[in-house]
C-alpha cells in the first residue's frame, strides 16, 4: 500500500515534550487528513480514467470513513 490509515507516529510522538498535543483531537486531525487524501486520490485516478486505482482509493476511503462514523 501506499498509504496506511493505521499511522504508527509513536516514533516521532517520543520527541516531544508536550505529549498533550496528541489527544482525541491530534488523532481526528489525522484521519480526517487521511481522508481528505484518500478522496484526491480518487480524483486523480478518476482524471487519469483509471478504474483500477479509483476503486482502492473508495475502499481505502471507505475503510477510513468507519473511524467517524465510531465516533
Amino acid at each position: 500500500r501506499y498509504y496506511h490509515s493505521d499511522h504508527k507516529l509513536e516514533w516521532i510522538k517520543e520527541g516531544y515534550e508536550n505529549k498533550d498535543l496528541f489527544g482525541k483531537e491530534f488523532q481526528n486531525q489525522l484521519m480526517f487528513m487521511s481522508l481528505f487524501f484518500s478522496l484526491g486520490l480518487f480524483d486523480w485516478y478518476s482524471r487519469r480514467n483509471h478504474p483500477d486505482g479509483m476503486a482502492i482509493a473508495m475502499r481505502r476511503f471507505q475503510e477510513e470513513i468507519k473511524y467517524f462514523k465510531s465516533q
